[in-house]
């Protein structure tokens, strides 16, 4: 009966020979969408293609899972993501701009593909689609500029540019 799956991969029963566990259902059932923490450290990217090719563009949101975790509090930045002092996962240090970077130039999507992951897809989820996740007349002109690096240039919300780093 579920819809819909969170951090898919983390914590979850494993795909096994013998039990196909949660993994094997999320991956089966077309009803289902999925959210993938792309910071590549939580998943490997071979797992985010066998996600893609299974549930199709349309069914995968990419997230970060980003938390600011504090050194007192036992966790520290290693790489893309904090641990506890055992190493285990606190969370990960992922924007949304380097999850969109991972999908197109570590995981082979196309930057179509990537932004429907992080646009329109969550929106439909949410039940949001006729103001958000996608540029049409009448929705809320939330936009991002970057360049081909992958730099944010500028953002705007609701149409006002709320962030701008040197010439747009």
């Amino acid at each position: 009966g579920i819809t819909h799956s969170t951090h898919t991969f983390n914590a979850m029963s494993p795909l096994d020979r013998r039990s196909p566990g949660v993994i094997g259902a999320i991956l089966l059932d077309d009803r289902v969408t999925a959210e993938i923490i792309l910071d590549l450290v939580h998943v490997h990217n071979a797992l985010f293609s066998l996600l893609v090719k299974s549930k199709k563009r349309d069914n995968v949101i990419i997230i970060t899972d980003s938390i600011v975790a504090e050194p007192h509090k036992g966790a520290a930045r290693i790489g893309g993501a904090y641990r506890f002092e055992g190493g285990r996962l606190a969370g990960s240090a992922l924007n949304m701009i380097e999850a969109l970077k991972n999908a197109v130039t570590k995981c082979g999507l196309t930057l179509a593909d990537a932004l429907r992951m992080i646009t329109i897809n969550p929106a439909k989820l949410l039940g949001v689609e006729d103001k958000k996740g996608s540029l049409e007349a009448g929705k809320d002109a939330d936009i991002v500029i970057f360049n081909k690096d992958f730099n944010v240039k500028a953002t705007l919300v609701r149409g006002k540019i709320v962030f701008s780093k040197g010439r747009i």
